[in-house]
């Protein structure tokens, strides 16, 4: 860990419009710590979205999954649900990347059951998490992201 952070500083100038602290401790430690999160360096490095490159350093984004459930458990914790703030800094992430994932998705909404099976993160999302971040979404793009299980079989129809 200690070699993450040293790179993480020596790196941070050159990362131009990324803030300092554009890699958190929390989220790298839970993820070295935990055995069952072993596939996101591979999805992440799958995904191919490389945020930084030197010689001697590759830096990839967390794979898009990932991040979501991370935002929206965070901006659960946070309170920005519970004032309906669809704004805060983890909901305006949470609308990026399901803007990001519908794209991928061919323009379709996302299966809840497939958002529920992603990075569970110690535990999975509930349904008002769920419904807060579909709100979220729908308040900037005039679109669903996510489709419950009465969209899904009209889209099949």
């Amino acid at each position: 860990m200690r070699e993450l952070l040293l790179a993480k500083r020596l790196a941070s100038p050159d990362l131009r419009g990324f803030p300092n602290q554009w890699l958190s401790a929390d989220i790298v430690s839970s993820i070295i710590d935990n055995a069952a999160d072993e596939s996101l360096y591979a999805d992440s490095v799958a995904q191919g979205t490389v945020m930084y490159q030197s010689d001697v350093l590759r830096v990839y984004a967390a794979d898009w999954r990932f991040q979501l459930v991370a935002k929206i458990a965070r901006a659960h914790e946070r309170g920005q649900l519970a004032n309906d703030d669809h704004f805060g800094n983890d909901m305006s992430d949470t609308v990026a990347i399901l803007r990001l994932l519908v794209e991928q998705n061919k323009g379709r909404p996302i299966r809840i059951a497939d958002v529920r099976g992603w990075y569970a993160l110690g535990r999975r999302l509930t349904d008002e998490e769920l419904e807060h971040a579909e709100a979220a979404y729908e308040a900037v793009h005039g679109e669903h992201a996510l489709a419950g299980e009465s969209e899904e079989k009209e889209t099949a129809d």
